[in-house]
């Protein structure tokens, strides 16, 4: 063959090997959505949406909605140290109250039955969020009702 075709054939043969590189790489490399992850998340698959979610805090560190979902996720885990600091950072944001109220079962489950009655009592009263203010107002009436029990 002439060193024209030679030419040829190798920049063909290198433009090839390039697009099987890229072409691998595009199937490695997949991003994470917020859907998928949600999808995840409501399936039941709380470690994959935490993996997942965690890759999209790393991409949108200032996503209230992702820290609310690793938030929730770490509560569901029963990670309450973990979830913790994610509804500390949304305490002022529009995620306040339901923050509140998950703070507020965090220091349930560690036993700090005043910062719970304070918490639960702040939430039900507000106005802002009704479905935080109902799962407040339920977890008072229930925690009530356990008291009341343990003293019979």
């Amino acid at each position: 063959m002439d060193s024209g075709i030679m030419g040829i054939w190798k920049l063909l043969n290198q433009a090839l090997h390039l697009a099987f590189v890229f072409c691998l790489l595009q199937v490695q490399v997949h991003a994470v959505t917020f859907e998928e992850a949600s999808e995840n998340f409501e399936k039941g698959a709380y470690e994959n949406a935490k993996i997942q979610f965690e890759q999209l805090a790393t991409e949108h560190p200032n996503d209230i909605e992702i820290t609310y979902a690793l938030g929730l996720i770490n509560f569901v885990l029963d990670n309450h140290d973990e979830a913790s600091p994610y509804f500390e950072t949304l305490l002022l944001t529009e995620y306040e109250q339901i923050s509140t109220y998950y703070l507020a079962m965090i220091a349930y489950g560690r036993g700090e039955t005043d910062t719970v009655i304070d918490r639960l009592n702040q939430v039900a009263n507000q106005t802002i969020d009704l479905e935080a203010s109902e799962l407040a107002s339920d977890a008072l009436s229930q925690i009530g009702l356990e008291e009341l029990y343990q003293e019979l």
